[in-house]
């Protein structure tokens, strides 16, 4: 479908890796009205822009630094994600992982859900074989809470 990575997270909202022209057409067909952009501006095409918005879609950029995580980034994607009228909407970075790791963070902070549950979710958005993944989310949530308290 031209999507490496795909997880839907609800009825109406899906995450995972950037999607190629021929993913972007194919978001259009399942009716997504959004896509959000988590990667670094300097890594975006115009043309890829081009594209999505020729197919209808909505083009949000939100870049996020996952070094860098802070209370803006993430209140960022949660507004957006909030967005009825944006739904269904798919976020997406070059291979999942900022997506994994920003839907792992806000439902555990936004949400309220059991970081275990959070963890699960975000492992299976991203489908890594790597055993320590989950850990990796819990240390960006543990950087982030650091950031956000100081």
């Amino acid at each position: 479908v031209g999507i490496d990575r795909f997880y839907p997270v609800d009825l109406k909202l899906a995450g995972g890796s950037a999607p190629s022209t021929v993913g972007l057409g194919w978001l259009a067909e399942k009716g997504f009205r959004t896509v959000l952009d988590l990667r670094d501006a300097s890594r975006i095409d115009s043309a890829f822009i081009a594209e999505a918005s020729r197919r209808g879609l909505r083009y949000v950029s939100c870049p996020t630094d996952l070094a860098k995580l802070d209370a803006g980034q993430v209140e960022r994607f949660s507004a957006e994600l909030a967005l009825d009228a944006a739904r269904p909407l798919y976020f997406f970075d070059d291979d999942g992982r900022a997506a994994g790791a920003l839907w792992y963070v806000r439902r555990v902070l936004t949400d309220k859900v059991a970081w275990a549950l959070a963890r699960r979710e975000a492992d299976l958005a991203l489908r890594h074989e790597r055993p320590d993944s989950g850990d990796y989310y819990v240390a960006k949530l543990g950087t982030f809470a650091v950031r956000r308290a100081a």
